[in-house]
């Protein structure tokens, strides 16, 4: 019993033992990992300094196409967004209908100008002299017709039976007047009788009646409901009788379904004068209340619109009233008074001059005619010419504006107004983008702490979403001097120019820029995780050996230039740095090719004071350094 208990107590030992020794070699190996420092080594190499940004693709050059000085309709529009046109392609036109008369007239006083200095260098024609000679008994047809109305006149101005009639007749446009000057004045009054029935309203014996009325639509919709509930008890005990029949043999079913359409049938007229009934009701009630709330509005309104109607109808009889008076004035005065009459003869007179001066034009310019050619006629002919040629070419700019052509070959990017409208003076009917340039441009936004850092002609690189696995160069063409501020953020606009010569590129796609700032060649650098920051002082941490791979059993990786150890001492050590890149930092002082610096630091030393610890088993003095000697 006693060998029983020895043995179970062992057995518990060495368990306990064995756990023991576990738990302290998991912490032992904890220790370890937790003191563990990567390291990298000081090298030389490029550094390039980097500015990224997102900017839009836009082309370098947008024309506005609109019709200049027309304002006719779009006739035609044979561009589309997204053609590509040619310089000189007719893009749209407008109704230039009245436009190419003008040319066409413009043209034919060309001709007429040409043709009248070719005559004036050659001399009068046969022909010529033959219609000029028809021009000059033309004139003398009607200067002798003038004469004969004068004479015509003359004979009037001594006869009084015109003037005696025109008198008459204005007395009798002046009684036509009166009478409908009467005539209004008798409806305006009827108007206003009616007027005044209306708003004086309905007598007590009209409202009886509509009462009356009421009671008795009543009384009839009250029997129409009663005859209602009587069919409908009718019909129910049809469908009844049916369902009886139906379970013996003395009625048929034609029978049946007859007595069923019979009962239906009076329903059907019940419903519908009950309905009738309601609606009668209803008119009456409406027609009392009408009646009760006193003069219709609507009355009134329509008998005081007649009123009006009337009194205008009796402003314009009075008018035309007044006019008669003023015309018999007028006739009287005509008729008295031989001024007018005599005026009227003295135009005629100065008819017959007037001819009797184009009869001696008309004969002059056929002496002319018949005169040899004149030097002061032929040039006076040339500027004639020149004149008409001048107008013609204006015309024919002015019919060019109502066709819209590329000036240049581009893609249309935006088309306003359709066939049939009148386009808008300040909203271009085409606009075009000189997007067959192999030399795009990025408009990109650049945050203002890195905007300093730009310069015109930087080089750039460009890549989009469209084109994954490509990448496109360009260079900076300027920096716009004004900020923009979005969601609290301030950005300026820097316009980049970007090769397409593959013509891959489209304006308005979206693209990442890296703008390369700076570049420095065979330079010390280090890798951008090792830099640390220590009261404000730039750094980094540098084993105490100048070979950390010795230090307590430290290893040199094989496929990197990093080392890792457990027993390295390290000083955090100020350095001057030079150029930034994503993954690489320039040094410029305070190390050297070769020198090892740590890449990460222990668990156990992230967790104390800045200042520095000892690797492999030193007492931490401070947090966040590896250092323990607060290098210099």
């Amino acid at each position: 019993m006693v060998k029983r208990k020895l043995v179970a107590v062992g057995i518990g030992v060495l368990l306990i033992a064995g756990t023991g020794y576990g738990v302290y070699a998991k912490e032992v190996a904890a220790k370890e990992k937790a003191l563990s420092v990567q390291w990298a080594s000081v090298e030389r190499g490029d550094v390039t300094e980097t500015v990224s940004a997102s900017g839009t693709v836009q082309t370098p050059e947008q024309i506005k196409m609109s019709f200049s000085g027309s304002s006719g309709r779009l006739t035609s529009i044979t561009a589309k967004v997204g053609d590509q046109v040619q310089a000189g392609q007719v893009l749209a036109t407008v109704d230039n209908l009245a436009v190419k008369a003008q040319v066409a007239n413009a043209q034919a006083n060309v001709i007429s100008a040409q043709a009248k200095l070719a005559q004036a260098r050659q001399g009068a024609t046969a022909e010529a002299i033959a219609v000029q000679q028809a021009s000059v008994d033309k004139a003398k047809t009607a200067w002798d017709g003038t004469k004969q109305a004068y004479e015509n006149q003359w004979v009037l101005y001594n006869d009084r039976t015109a003037a005696q009639q025109a008198v008459t007749n204005a007395q009798n446009q002046l009684d036509n007047a009166k009478i409908q000057v009467q005539s209004a004045q008798a409806g305006l009054e009827g108007a206003n009788a009616k007027l005044a029935a209306a708003q004086k309203g309905p007598s007590d014996a009209d409202v009886n009646a509509a009462r009356t009325s009421v009671d008795v639509a009543q009384e009839q919709l009250d029997n129409a409901r009663d005859q209602l509930n009587n069919a409908e008890n009718q019909l129910d005990y049809a469908y009844a009788t049916a369902t009886s029949a139906n379970n013996s043999s003395n009625s048929t079913s034609l029978d049946v379904q007859k007595q069923i359409d019979q009962a239906q049938s009076v329903l059907n007229q019940a419903r519908s004068a009950y309905n009738q009934a309601r609606a009668n009701l209803a008119n009456a009630q409406k027609q009392l209340d009408n009646l009760e709330a006193g003069p219709d509005a609507n009355v009134v309104a329509q008998m005081q619109a007649a009123v009006k109607q009337s009194q205008a109808a009796l402003d314009q009889a009075q008018a035309a009233y007044n006019a008669a008076q003023q015309n018999l004035s007028y006739a009287k005065q005509n008729y008295e008074n031989r001024a007018q009459a005599k005026a009227q003869l003295d135009s005629v007179k100065n008819n017959v001059d007037q001819a009797e001066a184009a009869y001696q034009s008309a004969l002059a310019q056929l002496n002319q005619v018949q005169a040899p050619p004149d030097s002061n006629t032929i040039l006076a002919a040339q500027a004639v010419v020149a004149q008409a040629q001048a107008q013609l070419q204006q015309q024919q700019a002015t019919l060019n504006n109502y066709t819209l052509t590329s000036p240049i070959d581009a893609i249309v990017t935006q088309v306003n107004g359709k066939v049939g409208e009148i386009p808008s003076a300040s909203n271009p009917v085409v606009i075009l983008n000189d997007a067959n340039t192999h030399n795009l441009q990025v408009m990109a936004q650049v945050s203002q702490t890195d905007v300093g850092k730009l310069q015109s002609g930087q080089k750039a690189e460009f890549s989009s979403s469209a084109y994954p696995d490509k990448t496109f160069y360009g260079k900076v063409l300027m920096i716009y001097p004004e900020a923009t501020t979005q969601n609290g953020v301030t950005s300026y606009n820097v316009l980049l120019s970007v090769d397409n010569n593959e013509g891959l590129l489209k304006a308005g796609m979206t693209t990442n820029v890296t703008i390369i700032t700076g570049v420095h060649n065979n330079v010390l650098f280090v890798p951008a995780q090792v830099l640390k920051e220590v009261n404000g002082q730039d750094g980094v941490y540098v084993s105490d050996s100048n070979d950390a791979g010795t230090n307590g059993g430290a290893k040199q990786n094989k496929n990197t230039s990093s080392t890792t150890g457990t027993n390295a001492n390290v000083t955090f050590r100020p350095i001057t740095t030079g150029l930034f890149s994503s993954d690489r930092v320039e040094i410029t002082s305070g190390l050297s090719e070769g020198d090892k610096v740590a890449m990460s630091l222990p668990s156990s030393a992230d967790k104390k004071a800045t200042g520095g610890f000892s690797l492999g088993g030193g007492s931490s003095k401070a947090t966040g350094g590896l250092a323990a000697k607060g290098g210099k």
